[in-house]
């Protein structure tokens, strides 16, 4: 269903009152997501109002609050700060209305706090998670959500990569799990496609991350380097890097310099793997 056809059924069922009052919007582009999601609220929030609809998309409106990752997470103190906001009744519409995004940034001490919240459901406020990955969220908020989708085309990001940058992305994604930071700078180093190809190759090490994770399918990807992965990790550890996987893609600019990209990759996930190694000690 196209973005438009989504977005005018929900603003029908609001005017019909038939809405749901939490929605988990799955996306494959947070901040258009946002904007679309922003031009629904105006509809919904300002009732003609100019200076509102101004203020919704500036997001100066003192009844929409928007919760961005800051870091990695979107940490616990800021759920709290969103509760203590939406206790009291909207005076300026009929909604209280708030966005999470990327909702997968959401810490676990955050994700059961919000639980909590959306399990007491207030008519008067309408929340809005928005995601590029639904199956890193809590099983237990999922199932109370309404369920819609925002696709946009990115056909332009769509790059078929040659052998050679296939074969690349494999050796990195050993190097990162071996923990081997020579064999990572020689992977990059060996590829001169590799910059052109940066959104692409980032977007593919992610997938085989998901593939491990069992949180999406995808036939061209390397069964024996999906094993591999799994062989390095627990469960545990395996969710917690394509968490952070997630997060730092879902942060970067098309334009994002890819060997401090990988870079950074390597040594955040060498963390991730000795806190879990230390927690078991």
């Amino acid at each position: 269903m196209e973005v438009e056809t989504v977005i005018q059924k929900l603003k029908k069922e609001f005017d019909e009152n038939i809405n749901s009052h939490i929605f988990l919007v799955e996306t494959n582009d947070i901040e258009k997501s946002i904007s679309d999601i922003k031009n629904l609220l105006k509809e919904i929030l300002s009732h003609g109002d100019e200076i509102i609809k101004n203020q919704i998309v500036n997001e100066t409106y003192l009844e929409l609050i928007i919760l961005r990752s800051e870091g990695k997470t979107i940490k616990t103190d800021r759920v709290f700060e969103l509760q203590s906001r939406i206790k009291t009744k909207p005076v300026l519409s009929n909604f209280i209305a708030y966005i999470i995004a990327p909702a997968e940034d959401l810490n676990d001490s955050a994700s059961n706090k919000l639980l909590k919240t959306i399990e007491e459901p207030n008519p008067n406020i309408i929340g809005f998670l928005v995601t590029k990955n639904a199956d890193l969220l809590l099983p237990t908020i999922k199932s109370r959500c309404e369920n819609i989708t925002l696709l946009y085309d990115q056909s332009e990001n769509c790059i078929e990569l040659n052998a050679e940058t296939e074969e690349t992305i494999k050796s990195i994604i050993r190097a990162i799990e071996e923990k081997d930071h020579l064999a990572l700078h020689k992977a990059k180093t060996s590829n001169k496609n590799l910059k052109e190809n940066a959104h692409v190759v980032e977007n593919l090490i992610k997938d085989y991350y998901n593939m491990a994770c069992n949180l999406k399918t995808k036939e061209k990807l390397d069964q024996n380097l999906v094993d591999f992965i799994k062989k390095n990790n627990d469960y545990k550890t395996l969710i917690r890097k394509t968490k952070y996987i997630n997060g730092l893609l879902n942060k970067l600019s098309k334009n994002m310099n890819i060997d401090l990209m990988l870079e950074k990759m390597f040594f955040d996930m060498k963390e991730v793997k000795k806190n879990d190694d230390s927690s078991r000690s």
